[in-house]
């Protein structure tokens, strides 16, 4: 019997349904970031996310989003680097915004720049990224374990409400979810 053991972490999202948050000064935020994570039989994960992303009627400046997604990570002991390779990457703005993209790899991440530099966006767009990543699932004797940081700490904007959601070809057993900075045991548990 495969069972699965799930670790959820929304670090930089401040908790997983989260009530709102004081707006950055120029009232920039994310108002809602859904992730959905789907993992398959074969061990990949198909990722969507959905940015409902508030630019302020004001921010004639802004030209989309960048969305850094981490694809290298020290393991625990710092021994190895562990590498989580993305593929079938689209992006698509159920708003209109330009989901145009380009995509560079630095510092450990895979980097989307999504809008257009000849177009500028304002008010409430809505992005929606989907991806595969391999390598997710930590193997064990009795077990799979998935630990995933569903919303990453590279946003320097408010995100006033995240939710992860995840499915699986097995039954989960046991569930986590973690808040805050990277690196937080702060639990989800008793958060509206």
């Amino acid at each position: 019997m495969v069972r699965l053991l799930l670790g959820v972490s929304v670090a930089g999202a401040g908790v997983l349904l989260l009530p709102g948050v004081s707006q950055a000064a120029d009232g920039e935020q994310i108002t809602d970031y859904a992730v959905v994570m789907e993992l398959q039989r074969d061990g990949t994960m198909q990722v969507t996310e959905t940015i409902a992303y508030d630019f302020t009627d004001s921010a004639s400046d802004k030209h989309g989003i960048i969305r850094e997604i981490p694809t290298e990570f020290n393991t625990d002991n710092n021994a190895e680097i562990r590498v989580y390779p993305l593929s079938n990457i689209e992006v698509s703005s159920p708003t209109g915004a330009p989901a145009d993209f380009d995509e560079s790899n630095n510092d450990h991440a895979t980097e989307l720049k999504i809008g257009d530099a000849d177009k500028t966006v304002s008010g409430q767009q809505t992005y929606e990224i989907s991806y595969d990543v391999k390598g997710v699932l930590n193997g064990f004797d009795d077990h799979q374990e998935l630990y995933w940081n569903a919303i990453g700490d590279e946003w320097n904007v408010p995100i006033a409400k995240a939710t992860a959601t995840v499915r699986g070809p097995a039954a989960i057993d046991k569930t986590a979810c973690f808040r805050g900075d990277q690196g937080s045991t702060d639990t989800c548990e008793g958060r509206p």
